[in-house]
Formats: structure tokens, sequence, C-alpha cells
């Protein structure tokens, strides 16, 4: 009778270990979609320059200003 109790445990414990996998690869397959369309934008030079100048980055004849 014990041992059924402790196979009912383990049981319990594989059942709530594999939900959370189970999202854990839900939120890994949704940023695997976030990179690859992030990737498909990497040849466009328009997006790339918006992505550098939020980093803060500027073309060398431009003047970077600090807000006060």
């Amino acid at each position: 009778m014990m041992l059924c109790g402790v196979e009912a445990q383990r049981w319990l414990a594989q059942k709530q270990e594999l939900r959370l996998v189970a999202g854990q690869i839900r939120a890994l397959e949704a940023e695997v979609v976030g990179v690859r369309e992030e990737l498909k934008k990497a040849d466009d030079p328009k997006y790339l320059e918006k992505k550098a100048r939020s980093l803060g980055y500027v073309f060398p004849d431009e003047e970077l200003h600090a807000k006060p």
C-alpha cells in the first residue's frame, strides 16, 4: 500500500515537471520566432540604422547631443 503512495507522488512530481518543461519549450519557441524575424531584417539598411541609433551610434559626420 505504501509503495502505491510513493509511486503516486512520483507520478505527480513528473507531471508537474513536464508542465514546467512544456512551458519553457513554448517560451523558447516564441523566442526563436522573434530571432528569425529579426534575422530576416538583417539585410535591410534602414532597419540596421534604426537599431544602431537605438544603441546610441551616430554617423561620423554627425554630432551627438546629450539631453540635460
